[in-house]
């Protein structure tokens, strides 16, 4: 065993209690928390020169599960559900009105484009970043920013027949 690899190994044995504790209070959920100091501790073995150097490991990890639990709830809100996600539990039959038609008006064609590959061709996200030329993680991005946008328009017009202003 390297020196390296007992030095994060005892880290582990040392901290991973009290860290997974924290993650947990900082996330609310325990497969949340395990994930995220899985990746504190990749980070850690990755940037294991710095680590090393550090006066204090346990305060290294303690601020990048901080940084990573932000990030997760960043995360989050982006994947927040909207109406749209029911439309991929119905049969493809079952729709009465294509969803180009039901779609609301202030989407751009690539936003229109996208939320149907995604939600009545049912493309998954390589398909559609194939089509688009971006990467995968752009994709999620765009279908995810689609969504929030959609749900934003789609619930101004719901709010348009009161007293005949939009609101949001």
């Amino acid at each position: 065993m390297t020196e390296r690899d007992k030095f994060l190994t005892e880290l582990f044995r040392v901290e991973y209690t009290d860290l997974v504790r924290k993650a947990y209070r900082l996330t609310g959920s325990t497969e949340a928390a395990e994930d995220l100091l899985q990746e504190a501790f990749l980070l850690a073995t990755v940037r294991y020169p710095e680590l090393r150097e550090h006066p204090s490991p346990r305060a290294w990890l303690s601020v990048t599960l901080y940084h990573l639990a932000g990030n997760y709830w960043r995360l989050a809100e982006n994947i927040r559900e909207v109406p749209l996600e029911n439309i991929l539990a119905l049969p493809a039959g079952e729709l009465i009105t294509p969803l180009s038609e039901s779609l609301p008006r202030g989407l751009t064609e690539e936003e229109r484009r996208i939320l149907i590959w995604r939600f009545e061709a049912r493309l998954d996200y390589r398909d559609i970043s194939s089509k688009l030329g971006v990467p995968v993680g752009a994709c999620r991005m765009r279908v995810s920013r689609a969504v929030k946008k959609c749900a934003k328009l789609m619930d101004c017009e719901k709010f348009a027949g009161k007293g005949g202003k939009k609101r949001g």
